[in-house]
């Protein structure tokens, strides 16, 4: 999700958000995922609200992320200067990373948040 919303920026503001974008704020990002992702460790109970957060807004945003990014790749921009060539590219690209995080993690976590719910609604029978 954090890479998806990096390109977005890229590709959208690429001269503004050269300022927004530095090693700093990377790390800063990174550690907070670390430190969420720990924190869902220790709180099984909570597990389909952290499923959400985890799995279903990175979802979204990564679809919402390069959906935008494959739209302005193949809309004629006037502040895009790059060959028609390196946008297809870009394009192929974007689409198979997109469709990688959808083929490979929507499976199992959709597996997995069915089975806890199926778990918790046993349990209050």
């Amino acid at each position: 999700m954090s890479m998806s919303v990096d390109r977005l920026l890229a590709v959208m503001f690429p001269v503004a958000s050269l300022t927004w974008r530095s090693a700093k704020k990377a790390t800063c990002v990174c550690a907070l995922v670390w430190l969420l992702a720990f924190a869902g460790t220790l709180y099984a109970y909570l597990f389909s609200i952290l499923s959400c957060l985890y799995f279903f807004l990175p979802l979204v945003v990564t679809l919402v992320n390069y959906s935008t990014i494959i739209y302005v790749l193949t809309t004629k921009n006037n502040h895009l200067k790059t060959s028609s060539d390196k946008r297809s590219r870009a394009v192929i690209m974007a689409v198979s990373v997109l469709m990688e995080f959808v083929v490979c993690f929507a499976p199992t976590n959709g597996i997995l948040f069915t089975t806890v719910v199926r778990l918790a609604t046993r349990r209050q029978q």
